[in-house]
């Protein structure tokens, strides 16, 4: 189970490091930038009330594969315990990557701040997620 685990969130690690690896490039062509942020917005709010489902229906096959509502909600529950309660956005933007669309959000919390890093795919499934 722990090799299972540790397999998941290399694999989860590694396909963030390649969407986010090498400097901003502008969205891909039919991507929104608007459309990308609220999309990224809604997967963190989602995740702070913990609907984990709604969010594993939203991914790709890749991120479901690698585990899941279950592998987000374990990651998210050691930094939600961290951060305590979410304030605002701090700062937001987009770029594209391999032909992903991809959010970077920095969130306020009552005790720290996070990071998320969310990609879509054309056809705006969730296809990566990173947090620090």
């Amino acid at each position: 189970m722990m090799k299972r685990i540790l397999t998941i969130c290399l694999a989860l690690t590694m396909a963030a490091g390649l969407l986010t690896g090498c400097g901003a490039k502008p969205l891909p062509d039919g991507f929104d930038k608007e459309t990308v942020l609220s999309a990224a917005r809604e997967i963190v709010t989602e995740l702070e009330n913990e609907k984990y489902d709604e969010i594993a229906a939203k991914m790709d096959a890749t991120l479901t594969q690698a585990g899941g509502a279950e592998k987000i909600e374990e990651v998210w529950e050691s930094y939600s315990e961290q951060l305590g309660d979410f304030k605002e956005y701090t700062e937001e933007s987009t770029f594209g990557q391999d032909g992903y669309g991809v959010a970077v959000l920095v969130a306020k919390y009552e005790d720290g701040t996070a990071q998320f890093t969310i990609s879509f795919d054309s056809e705006m499934k969730l296809a990566g997620f990173y947090v620090k």
